[in-house]
């Protein structure tokens, strides 16, 4: 094998590991490229989750004041309703709505 034939074998050999190389290197560009826009969609997914949870306990808070005031509204109007407003209030405590202390004051007034 003559000299310029193992210049051009190995000129050869190094377009093929640099071409190697660059392919592995963009492969890589991509992945990050990949995994940063799953970070970015989780991101807004967590944030939205969050938003819903703030939106749905600021419901349930409502909802939980609500029934608290229908409960002293009824058993003003009917003394007989009383069972009725404790079963209501014992149902926004199994909701989760009403912690124990705050359903032990319901049921007292």
């Amino acid at each position: 094998m003559s000299n310029q034939q193992e210049s051009v074998l190995f000129g050869l050999f190094i377009i093929i590991v640099m071409t190697w190389i660059a392919v592995l290197f963009w492969k890589w560009v991509f992945r990050r490229i990949e995994q940063f826009k799953e970070s970015r969609v989780a991101d807004k997914v967590k944030a939205s989750a969050h938003a819903a949870i703030a939106k749905s306990s600021e419901g349930i808070s409502t909802a939980a004041k609500a029934g608290a005031t229908l409960a002293k509204r009824v058993t003003k109007e009917d003394p007989n309703a009383r069972y009725d407003a404790l079963m209501k209030i014992k149902q926004l405590l199994d909701a989760g709505a009403l912690t124990p202390e705050e359903y032990e004051i319901e049921k007292q007034k």
